[in-house]
């Protein structure tokens, strides 16, 4: 790292540091997870009785692009392997975020990962590829079986956590003015939102209700900080 590129890092640290509410945000953005995570231990699927929606989209898709071959492969592991990149460079947007204090983004990822615990406990929805009935076929299960150890619910179809991350990463850089990052999260969006229809992980409407739920909740908080004056990011952001 030369010398140029350390001096940015100290100077956003400083930033970062500066508001206390960012500290008290990252606390909780890095144990939420951690408790969510935990629900795969608990009995809570053996007693549930799951909802379910019309699968019409992902029939749609599978009659028409197939279920073996290429395409289905290339989705299986898209499903995996670019959210876990998109979800690692959340990290780096909350860091160097200027035009919000960084607290409002990760605010906006703890909410939902608080709705979707909530939703799941009270309103568990099983997505196409959990429903014999449909006869979907479980594209990502078989041409990436590792895949199944990364899923915590099974039950937990709304809303999507890869949209709602993907379309977080969106909101930061258009807030932010980074054209090249959102055009990668916008893309991201909607290429995750066709493969996980496609591979019957969610319905359709649950990549439309992770959307909106992210602007909302960012309306919720903003209009928050503006009212109670905790928009400040301190008077090191001045100038920068």
């Amino acid at each position: 790292m030369n010398t140029h590129a350390k001096e940015i890092v100290k100077r956003q640290f400083k930033r970062f540091t500066s508001n206390k509410l960012n500290i008290v945000f990252l606390a909780i953005a890095v144990f939420v997870p951690i408790i969510y995570e935990g629900l795969r231990f608990l009995p809570l699927e053996e007693t549930m009785n799951p909802h379910t929606f019309p699968a019409t989209f992902t029939i749609v898709l599978q009659d028409l692009l197939g279920t073996e071959g290429p395409i289905a492969r290339f989705a299986a592991y898209y499903y995996v392997i670019p959210h876990l990149v998109i979800t690692a460079l959340l990290g780096p947007l909350f860091f160097f975020s200027k035009n919000r204090p960084p607290w409002v983004y990760m605010s906006i990822g703890i909410f939902i990962f608080i709705i979707d615990s909530i939703i799941y406990v009270t309103y568990p929805v099983a997505p196409p590829i959990r429903v014999e009935e449909l006869e979907v076929v479980p594209i990502r299960i078989e041409y990436f079986a590792w895949s199944e150890k990364t899923i915590t619910a099974h039950y937990s179809a709304i809303p999507s956590g890869h949209i709602f991350i993907s379309s977080l990463g969106a909101l930061i850089s258009i807030i932010e003015r980074w054209r090249k990052t959102a055009t990668l999260y916008v893309a991201n969006t909607i290429i995750m939102t066709v493969v996980i229809v496609y591979t019957g992980d969610h319905y359709l409407i649950d990549a439309i209700i992770s959307v909106i739920f992210v602007a909302a909740i960012y309306k919720i908080v903003w209009y928050i900080a503006k009212k109670k004056g905790f928009t400040d990011h301190s008077s090191l952001y001045e100038g920068a």
